[in-house]
């Protein structure tokens, strides 16, 4: 064999324990039915000997296998040499990979049966995928390997992979979705913006969030007298370039504005800029210093004035630009370290004290009786100015998104940079949820804040594509759980990633080859078409399968027929009646799924639960 494909050994640090830094873990059935590990790591599912699904955290872990938990160096080393197929044998303190001729039989021989088995599924399931494409592949498939050399490493390696292939076609693609990325604006006219967002919309983006401040600078036009400074590199309005663009190929435009980070000590021109000019404005960490370890400029929260003036802003921009959604992100304090907490101004100093009345200046204390009330006021100041910034948006420009990008997971978000977002959901604050959902592994997670976002508020999931934490399979297969989970689709970080990890061919053969629209560029047409998407499934695979009487699919037909052009989330309700007068449990399942699709367009822009 070639040197590529000789044995790999790798030291494990244990067995059944948590996975700390740098540390390769074995996880049996003994520990649980999963790994429990966070979204750093990356695991290696063994069963039956061989390897069989690779990525991931939080793993089931198989009765007759294993999983391979690894974090850091030994994961970047080990994962870009591994692949399904090889043989594992696992020692007290090794494991053993390597490429024989019979594990490479029993890995086609699992991968066939388990691509089998995943047709079955999403049938029961009724998944709208082409069922007579994929048995014919499963079945060239089988042919091959009845075939193929097992001494050929790289013959049956093609053949595992087009066994993958075909089991990320077993899943839907909903024509109504979101499906963004994050943009720093490059672009030296608004040709070369035209031109840009033609290739974000050919490679089946809908949506874009473009940052609004960075270098220093802001990329739109600024009022008179303003204290933000205009981008050096730009001699155009970029802004409205991107709305044009977008807005000419039907594709949302949201404003990614960092609302508390308002300068940067490392670039020039930091003089410049709003906490530059007001510098008494400014967080300060437990120390009394404005710095923070990535020089970024973070204006004080508790500080009413300062967040006055930043209203005064926004406002000037929702009222001035056509922008479909406005994108609040480091709508928090920087993250608290060890030795390091931030907050500690004479503003929010005194804020305390009124609301609280301990008559004590907090310190960076988790032991003192004062610390819960602290952190908590800290979460309050964020969250007024947040609903501050929903009631300003309702009163002169209702039409416009509100959204945010937040800390993940959950608990970093309270503790760490004192964010509340879930009481944001409760109340009912946001349109949108932007969880930066930069790993793999945060399943629980997104279920919850789907959860907790309700029928009034969207979850498009922020996947990290950026660096090389995670792969493109990784990140194409997020895009097929993420509405598994709930999710409302996704917004890639950033927009260059999404095309250097070559996604695009990658999303388009899967979750993505259906062209999807957003729900809000032209809510009307949303509707009517998530409508329309359960009208073919019903055609196309469930009544085929008999999933539906010809009196059920009649009576939801109809119901969904006597809709008028525009409709309101109640007058689904005849629809939903009909759906649930289906029989079949798994026909109900999915037909409720692809109907509350339609209806949460309808709530989030009515701002009700559904059924009220």
């Amino acid at each position: 064999m070639e040197q590529e494909f000789s044995p790999i050994s790798v030291h494990v640090d244990g067995t059944n324990i948590s996975r700390g830094a740098d540390r390769a873990i074995v996880y049996t059935t003994s520990y649980g039915a999963s790994t429990a590990t966070n979204e750093y790591g990356y695991e290696i599912t063994v069963q039956d000997g061989v390897i069989t699904r690779l990525g991931g955290n939080d793993s089931a872990i198989p009765e007759n296998g294993f999983v391979l938990s690894l974090h850091g160096c030994v994961m970047t080393d080990l994962r870009a040499r591994i692949t399904k197929g090889m043989t594992v044998a696992l020692a007290a303190d090794t494991v053993e990979f390597a490429y024989t001729a019979e594990g490479l039989k029993r890995a086609v021989a699992h991968a066939v049966d388990c691509a089998k088995q995943q047709i079955d599924a999403a049938k029961a399931a009724f998944v709208y995928a082409d069922y007579a494409k994929a048995q014919e592949a499963l079945e060239a498939i089988v042919q091959s390997g009845n075939t193929v050399s097992v001494d050929s490493v790289p013959s049956v390696l093609r053949l595992l992979e087009d066994v993958d292939a075909l089991c990320r076609t077993l899943c839907d693609s909903v024509p109504v979705q979101y499906r963004g990325v994050w943009i720093r604006p490059s672009q030296k006219n608004p040709e070369e913006v035209k031109e840009y967002i033609r290739t974000l919309h050919e490679a089946r983006i809908n949506f874009v969030c473009v940052e609004g401040w960075f270098a220093n600078g802001m990329i739109m036009a600024l009022p008179e007298g303003s204290l933000f400074a205009p981008h050096p590199q730009f001699d155009y309005d970029v802004l409205k370039a991107y709305v044009d663009a977008c807005h000419a190929y039907g594709m949302e435009c949201h404003l990614w504005m960092p609302i508390l980070n308002v300068g940067s000590f490392y670039d020039p021109g930091h003089e410049l800029t709003l906490a530059g000019r007001k510098p008494e404005w400014m967080s300060l960490d437990n120390h009394g210093s404005p710095r923070n370890p990535n020089g970024f400029m973070m204006i004080d929260p508790a500080n009413e004035d300062a967040c006055a003036y930043l209203l005064d802003f926004y406002r000037y921009i929702v009222t001035t630009y056509d922008i479909d959604g406005f994108e609040v992100d480091y709508i928090r304090y920087y993250a608290a370290s060890d030795d390091a907490d931030y907050g500690y101004t004479e503003a929010a100093f005194a804020g305390f004290e009124k609301a609280y009345g301990y008559g004590v200046t907090p310190a960076y204390d988790p032991q003192a009786p004062y610390w819960e009330d602290w952190c908590q006021y800290r979460r309050d100041c964020v969250t007024r100015l947040v609903k501050n910034i929903r009631t300003m948006i309702d009163s002169v420009a209702p039409q416009v998104l509100l959204s945010a990008d937040v800390a993940f997971p959950f608990s970093h978000a309270l503790h760490a940079v004192y964010q509340d977002f879930p009481s944001w959901l409760k109340d009912g604050v946001l349109d949108l949820l932007h969880p930066m959902a930069y790993g793999d592994g945060y399943e629980s997670d997104i279920r919850k804040a789907v959860a907790l976002a309700g029928d009034r508020c969207m979850v498009v999931t922020g996947l990290g594509a950026q660096g090389d934490l995670l792969r493109t399979e990784e990140l194409e297969r997020q895009t097929r759980e993420n509405a598994v989970y709930g999710a409302y689709g996704e917004c890639f970080f950033e927009a260059a990633a999404y095309f250097y990890k070559h996604l695009p061919p990658a999303v388009m053969e899967t979750a993505y080859r259906r062209e999807a629209i957003t729900p809000f560029y032209d809510m009307s047409a949303a509707v009517s078409t998530a409508l329309r998407y359960m009208l073919e499934r019903i055609d196309e695979v469930i009544l085929p399968q008999g999933g539906m009487s010809d009196a059920e699919v009649t009576a939801v037909k109809q119901a969904v027929a006597s809709l008028p052009e525009t409709p309101s989330p109640a007058d689904l309700d005849a629809v939903r009646n009909a759906v649930q007068n289906v029989n079949d449990p798994s026909a109900k399942r999915v037909l409720e799924r692809d109907l509350y699709r339609a209806a949460h367009i309808l709530c989030v822009k009515h701002r009700v639960p559904f059924g009220e």
